[in-house]
């Protein structure tokens, strides 16, 4: 007479695992001022360096937004002033006044949201020997 509570188990089982499978939580957005991506990437070995992009997640905050590009010794690389793409209010560029030596280089920034916080980050990549 209880033969069938097995299968009413798996049944129930079975309903309450579709029920659910469409429940998958979403990753979590972001609401900070944040990089979004660079070129060159971070880790990047990149030849005729000539420019360094940034994009962040949301327009930051006007002119507080630096970029420093130092090479393997800790000098800046002079003339790399951040500026505003015309287009597209969260993509900046750092443009060295002469197209950057093989070596290894590391770029600093940071920026400030909308909420006033200051965020900074680094990251670095290489421009190999021809």
């Amino acid at each position: 007479m209880l033969a069938f509570l097995p299968r009413v188990r798996a049944f129930l089982i079975a309903g309450v695992v579709l029920a659910t499978a469409g429940f998958v939580p979403a990753p979590a957005p972001t609401f900070h001022f944040a990089l979004v991506k660079s070129a060159p990437a971070d880790g990047a070995s990149v030849a005729n360096v000539i420019r360094v992009d940034l994009w962040f997640s949301e327009p930051p905050t006007a002119e507080t937004v630096a970029i420093h590009i130092v090479d393997a010794d800790g000098n800046v690389v002079p003339g790399a002033d951040a500026k505003v793409d015309a287009k597209d209010p969260k993509a900046y560029s750092a443009v060295p006044r002469a197209a950057l030596a093989p070596g290894g280089y590391t770029v600093s920034w940071k920026g400030m949201g909308d909420d006033g916080h200051v965020v900074r980050g680094t990251f670095a990549f290489t421009v190999p020997s021809p």
